[in-house]
């Protein structure tokens, strides 16, 4: 089942009739547009890409199985969603309320001429499909996804601790922090080490701790 199946389930399971979505997530789990412009509507019949001048011949060519559709300031994506909804006599549409600001929703409910409800599709993206493993299981990646964290002493149990002035002492655990991005898929690895012999408490939590990792 592609991903559009899922999504079509999805709103036939919540009684919803479309989906608009403009978070740069999942609009790159639907169709690879990685961007905060741009939005994909996807509908029980059809699915469309709305596009400003900057993309559109950029995703014609890469989204074979959307209609691109140009916006701009005389046709809007309002202008653009409530034709269709016209056409596919569409009711509801469902939007990333947990995406989108509290501002941006009255703008929407003002321009869009159907009933808006909330979804969320962070639950279709857990399990993961064979392309998202393939791109998870390549080695490297195409740069930092987050700020490496080097935490000693105290300071390890910060789990986002900044840099700091403390100096690493002979005993310690130091923990790092550090994950790539390759693709958009971010990987995240967190290990821990002791300058020196720790004492018998720590070594026993950090024992107990790497038990149970190894079990997972």
């Amino acid at each position: 089942m592609s991903r559009i199946d899922n999504i079509r389930g999805y709103l036939n399971k919540n009684n919803v009739d479309a989906i608009l979505l403009n978070s740069s997530n999942n609009k790159f789990y639907i169709v690879s547009l990685y961007s905060p412009s741009g939005y994909v509507f996807i509908t029980n019949k059809s699915q469309y890409i709305i596009i400003d001048f900057r993309y559109f011949e950029d995703m014609k060519e890469k989204a074979k199985d959307f209609e691109v559709i140009l916006m701009n300031k005389e046709k809007t994506y309002f202008d653009i969603v409530n034709k269709i909804c016209e056409i596919e006599n569409i009711n509801s549409i469902g939007f990333e309320g947990s995406e989108i600001s509290f501002d941006s929703y009255n703008i929407m409910d003002e321009n869009i001429n159907v009933d808006l409800v909330s979804v969320d599709l962070s639950k279709l993206r857990y399990k993961k499909d064979e392309k998202e493993l393939e791109y998870i299981k390549e080695q490297g990646g195409q740069k930092e996804s987050f700020d490496v964290i080097v935490a000693s002493g105290l300071r390890g149990a910060l789990p986002h601790g900044k840099a700091s002035d403390k100096v690493i002492e002979k005993g310690e655990f130091v923990t790092f922090d550090f994950r790539v991005r390759f693709n958009n898929y971010c990987s995240d690895i967190k290990r821990t080490i002791s300058m020196g012999d720790g004492n018998d408490e720590l070594n026993k939590i950090y024992n107990i701790v790497k038990k149970q990792m190894r079990k997972q």
